[in-house]
């Protein structure tokens, strides 16, 4: 049966675990599906691991549709999720809508994932008005790391952990399916988790979320 947002969200409430796994391409989308796994997501990570980029940033939306193309073909019955590649969303609501748009004709995904906050809350509002489920991603967001310094823990101290709930929240209302924190501890990934109604899941943010 093919996995859909309900079945996601039921599982949520019932706090049954649910599994993700990043994949780029047709054998490991296959071996994914055939081991039960419930999500697949076409990170933009691809462009590293697949084209040897040294880091996310040079990905393109091409490059990106081509992964979640291979990755439906190898996975039909389970819920992927395109990743937004950076430049993709973050300067205007019409590319955003334009761009995510293409991961769900193009490559039939189920959701996109972005990262931001309330910097990109505007952009995330238009493409679930648009009808597209949408992915949040804070905590540690590779697409901006430099900002942090490198690829660092987050949420560590009072300041970055209020920020990131205020951010949390601004994608909530903005209308987001769920939410993805990267590289937190246990307790303040936890604490942004109760706060919000979306399912909130976590890599690298301990067993609480």
């Amino acid at each position: 049966m093919k996995v859909n947002i309900n079945i996601l969200r039921e599982k949520k409430i019932k706090k049954e675990p649910v599994s993700w796994v990043t994949a780029y391409d047709y054998p490991t989308s296959k071996v994914a599906e055939k081991s039960g796994i419930d999500m697949i997501l076409v990170g933009d990570s691809g462009g590293m691991v697949t084209l040897g980029y040294k880091s996310t940033n040079p990905v393109t939306m091409d490059e990106m549709i081509g992964f979640a193309k291979a990755a439906r073909r190898g996975a039909p019955d389970t819920f992927i999720v395109g990743d937004m590649p950076q430049g993709s969303y973050e300067t205007d609501k019409k590319s955003a809508i334009q761009n995510s748009l293409r991961f769900i004709k193009e490559a039939e995904s189920d959701a996109i994932k972005c990262e931001g906050g309330i910097r990109i809350a505007d952009k995330v509002k238009a493409m679930t008005d648009a009808g597209i489920m949408v992915v949040g991603h804070l905590g540690l967001t590779p697409q901006s790391s430099s900002n942090f310094g490198g690829y660092k823990v987050q949420g560590k101290d009072t300041e970055s952990l209020e920020r990131i709930i205020e951010d949390a929240l601004a994608l909530q209302d903005a209308g987001i399916s769920f939410l993805l924190l990267e590289a937190m501890p246990t307790e303040p990934a936890k604490i942004v988790a109760e706060e919000l109604r979306v399912p909130v899941y976590g890599i690298g943010t301990g067993n609480q979320v």
